[in-house]
């Protein structure tokens, strides 16, 4: 996986992410310390909490600078202990329980705003069949020329364009696809980019520009029809693979 730190075009969304993580981090901290404070009679094992909290987090800020996959393995952990505490004192003590539900809160706010294809694409590694894969063919039209790709997602006014064709962040292309018999086009802006593996196509995180309410309005039906297409190949794919 290549580094994205010159391959990502930092948006306002990201830097909440950012902020949010900052804050469940501060939440965590300000948490444990309130709990030693409370009880020294187990020092060491806060001590060994703090530390192996310290490297949770350390390992959840490179994911989410790098944008690594590992990032939502990392965030699940961090948010389990949040859970748990919040359970655990929810008969106990009203003021950690408070505390570690907010911070359940800011992971899972977190989590919806880096969920977006800009981000973390919903991309079917392992499925090579297109019979029953989710994506959709497209043409790209691009300064020159017009290019084969494929949309591998879509989601929130936004999605993932894989084409084996160099392009730069903050290009803006236009694509077109077969919906219900007729040829439509959206225009859209590249906002990140990486390369899944040697010979495979560069995955575009790009972002849809809808300038009216026609626009709007064709990309929901295309989103829908996107949803049902989508459902419609799983539930083929596990009729035929019993």
């Amino acid at each position: 996986m290549h580094s994205l730190l010159t391959q990502f075009r930092f948006t306002k969304n990201y830097d909440k992410a950012i902020t949010l993580q900052w804050l469940h981090l501060a939440l965590c901290f300000f948490a444990l310390l309130a709990e030693l404070l409370n009880d020294y009679t187990n020092v060491i094992y806060f001590l060994l909490k703090f530390f192996a909290l310290l490297l949770l987090y350390r390992f959840l800020f490179v994911a989410l600078k790098e944008l690594l996959y590992t990032f939502w393995t990392l965030l699940f952990f961090v948010f389990a202990h949040f859970f748990y505490y919040a359970i655990y004192y929810a008969s106990v003590s009203q003021s950690f329980f408070i505390l570690y539900s907010i911070g359940c809160f800011l992971i899972m706010i977190e989590a919806y705003i880096m969920s977006s294809p800009l981000f973390y694409p919903r991309i079917q590694w392992w499925e090579y069949d297109f019979r029953i894969r989710s994506d959709i063919k497209i043409k790209v039209k691009l300064t020159d020329k017009e290019v084969d790709g494929r949309l591998t997602d879509l989601r929130r006014e936004a999605g993932c364009i894989v084409l084996f064709e160099e392009l730069n962040i903050g290009d803006k292309i236009s694509f077109s696809t077969l919906f219900l018999d007729e040829e439509i086009f959206f225009l859209t802006e590249v906002v990140s980019k990486r390369e899944p593996c040697p010979g495979r196509g560069m995955n575009y995180g790009v972002k849809f520009f809808l300038e009216n309410e026609e626009e709007k309005k064709l990309y929901n039906r295309f989103s829908r029809f996107w949803r049902v297409k989508s459902k419609g190949r799983l539930r083929r794919k596990f009729r035929d693979n019993p």
